[in-house]
């Protein structure tokens, strides 16, 4: 059957929609019918077409349904009854078809394929016969009741008159994809019921997210079974980013601690260490791998001073891994007493050897024969490794113990794991932004589609000069203010360090870059909360802007396109950070990288 959008007509639609809605829907699997759609014109009243035909690899028909008993023409002058025409109904399916054509060029690039789609119209006589001896009527482009009187009829007529349009010129043949971005821009808001208030209604698409994550609690079950006891002692859980990874994770070190055991989450960034430590108990050692391993509460407090001073004196990042792992060992040593079991969140980020052989010290039978679950994203989510080794090589640091960070486990665990399944309901991120995040993934299909939770369409907006910039952000910023949504619930994530925004005015907010450089947290809720992406990675907010900046950093001249591979994947985390609501505000350089979301 054809996909009919909407799935049924509205209430009280004429009998000849409904006969002709009936037997489109017998259409191919393949087809894609909007019924009722209004085509926006400039400076006139909208187009309505009565069915918008998409047939993937052919073209488009605009198809206009006449349902009147009678129809009769005396001197070139149509008549319905004893109504004159004023517009013949020819006339009128031609109007509609170039109204789309001129509404799809407004909407797109001009030399995007979108504009050369296939394109025709045909009218549809659902209760004449077009009279005998008559001049022939227009055979391509006209229908009359006797299509109707043989079941599959009109979907044949319609599938030749399709293949006759795309072979016509030399036309771009429309694919499923570009189709469905039609369908998009013609009916962005089938779920009409959200008038998005968006404040309160982000209430709504949290308590809907929230509720797809009882289906992942079931995969822990590989872990121990319903009264704590361990099943497998090291399972490896993979998922694409909003698959509930940490929220998993914080299940288990409660369920772990409850079991008796002295546990231990750790993660690689600051603020979703803070946020993990912020929602456990305070048995867990719970933060990310420096919090958890020099900033531990059984740690002497001369050895955390002498570490401190001496990471001070560090000036490249191979020192600070030496230092690190120096005190690391000395910290281990002093902590009352080993992990009973250990969880990893973010994995794909330890991707320094002496990291992980840290963290080996402290868990009872180390990694190789200890308990231990590791959550990872390894997809889509490991430009940390490539940009450090493109700065490394740049700079002379000692990189040898930069690898991947599965080859690294694999390398200290001899004795292996168990492969959990990999989790594939999105639990985070509301149906558009899943779709767009997909789509710059590369990916039609797959974990990031299935989510049901409906929110707005993503919004895309680009400058071209840091000052443009500043405007588009507090442009934003106003309106989700408008929209009743309060800072707390807003974060501007950033591919680029954001130091220099610090102060800016947003809205009826100004921008606090969270870093080390100044206090962490802002000091009220008069500012908006901003982060580079490596810094956000693992959390989440109601509403992300994801700035965008052109220009390429320091530690990448001369290596673009390992900058824009890191870009790519920046681009993609921050995408998925977002619940409710994403804004792109990006530099008018990056169009084309952004081309696949935002066709």
């Amino acid at each position: 059957m054809a996909r009919m959008i909407p799935t049924e007509l509205r209430p009280g639609a004429p009998r000849s929609e409904r006969l002709v809605f009936k037997q489109l829907r017998e259409g191919p699997a393949e087809w894609v019918v909007l019924c009722s759609v209004e085509v926006p014109v400039l400076d006139g009243d909208p187009k309505e077409i009565d069915f918008l035909i998409m047939i993937p690899d052919q073209a488009v028909i605009c198809l206009e349904v006449k349902g009147d008993s009678s129809y009769r023409v005396r001197d070139g002058v149509w008549f319905s009854g004893r109504r004159r025409v004023n517009q013949l109904p020819f006339d009128q399916a031609r109007d509609e078809m170039y109204a789309l054509r001129d509404y799809l060029k407004s909407e797109f690039p001009t030399d995007n394929e979108i504009c050369y789609v296939p394109l025709d119209f045909a009218v549809m006589f659902t209760n004449t016969v077009w009279p005998q001896g008559a001049k022939k009527p227009p055979t391509r482009q006209f229908f009359d009741s006797s299509v109707l009187q043989t079941d599959g009829e009109l979907v044949n007529r319609l599938n030749r008159f399709a293949r006759q349009i795309g072979r016509r010129g030399n036309r771009s043949k429309p694919t499923p994809i570009v189709l469905d971005r039609i369908r998009q821009r013609l009916m962005p808001d089938l779920a009409m019921q959200y008038a998005w208030v968006l404040g309160p209604d982000l209430g709504r698409i949290d308590r809907e997210l929230l509720e797809l994550t009882s289906e992942q609690f079931a995969c822990l079950k590989l872990v121990q079974d319903d009264n704590g006891n361990i099943r497998n002692p090291r399972v490896l859980f993979t998922g694409g980013a909003g698959t509930g990874k940490t929220i998993l994770a914080m299940q288990l070190a409660k369920d772990r601690l409850q079991a008796g055991d002295k546990v231990a989450l750790i993660c690689h960034s600051p603020v979703l260490g803070n946020r993990i430590r912020d929602q456990l108990p305070g048995e867990v050692d719970a933060g990310n791998i420096r919090a958890v391993v020099h900033d531990n509460r059984s740690v002497p407090t001369q050895l955390s001073r002498r570490f401190d001073r001496t990471m001070a004196q560090a000036t490249n990042p191979a020192q600070e891994r030496e230092i690190f792992y120096r005190f690391g060992v000395e910290a281990i040593a002093s902590l009352e007493e080993q992990w009973d079991f250990l969880i990893i969140d973010e994995l794909q980020y330890f991707f320094s050897q002496s990291w992980l052989n840290l963290i080996d010290l402290g868990l009872k039978g180390g990694l190789n024969n200890g308990s231990w679950a590791m959550f990872a994203d390894f997809e889509n989510q490991n430009w940390g490794v490539e940009a450090s080794l493109a700065v490394g090589r740049r700079d002379g640091w000692d990189i040898g113990d930069y690898l991947d960070a599965k080859d690294i486990l694999t390398s200290i665990c001899h004795n292996g794991w168990v492969k959990a399944p990999p989790l594939t309901i999105n639990c985070r991120n509301s149906a558009n932004i899943a779709k767009e995040a997909a789509l710059l993934a590369g990916k039609e299909t797959g974990n990031l589609l299935n989510t049901a939770v409906e929110g707005p369409n993503v919004v895309y907006d680009f400058f071209s000069d840091d000052e443009e910039m500043l405007q588009i952000l507090d442009r934003h910023a106003a309106l989700l203010s408008q929209e009743h949504v309060p800072a707390g619930k807003i974060s501007v994530v950033s591919t680029h360090r954001p130091d220099s925004l610090h102060g800016s005015q947003c809205g009826p907010w100004r921008l606090w870059p969270r870093s080390f450089d100044r206090e962490f947290y802002p000091p009220d809720n008069r500012w908006l909360s901003t982060y580079p992406v490596h810094m956000f990675a693992g959390m989440e907010s109601d509403v992300i802007i994801a700035l965008i900046p052109g220009g390429i950093p320091a530690g990448f001249e001369g290596q673009e396109n390992v900058f824009i591979d890191i870009l790519h994947q920046q681009i993609y985390v921050a995408m998925t950070r977002a619940k409710g609501k994403l804004i792109i505000v990006a530099h008018g350089s990056y169009k084309d990288l952004l081309d696949a979301s935002n066709d």
